[in-house]
């Protein structure tokens, strides 16, 4: 794997979401709540395979809580196309309707989120 050195454009792109490897079905159903929301809008999705919305991983943030819990990758700052995309008045309509997805899941969900954490 090749990192971004800040001199060269690199070829990672597009949208993902990342899941630990432990998740709870509250974090997975998260994710099956937030990536059509990307989907619909025609952004590139990354996935680890083609019937799996999101990739699991041994990412502290993602293993090490009590909250449903997804880490959402907003694009590539060293891919040219992505960057052009998120200065685009479409790019950034995308990345805000992405947070208010979230928000909204959230809000939804809010009353089971607080049921599991006190259980």
């Amino acid at each position: 794997m090749r990192w971004g050195s800040g001199a060269e454009w690199m070829s990672a792109n597009g949208w993902s979401v990342f899941v630990g490897n432990n998740a709870s079905m509250n974090s997975r159903r998260f994710v099956w709540q937030l990536v059509p929301a990307a989907l619909n809008r025609k952004v590139k999705v990354r996935r680890s395979s083609p019937q799996k919305l999101y990739w699991s991983v041994n990412f502290y943030i993602c293993q090490k809580t009590n909250y449903p819990a997804v880490l959402v990758e907003n694009f590539f700052q060293d891919y040219k196309d992505d960057v052009e995309f998120l200065f685009s008045d479409k790019g950034s309509s995308v990345s805000r309707i992405c947070c208010w997805k979230v928000l909204r899941i959230i809000k939804r969900n809010i009353k089971e989120i607080c049921r599991s954490l006190n259980s």
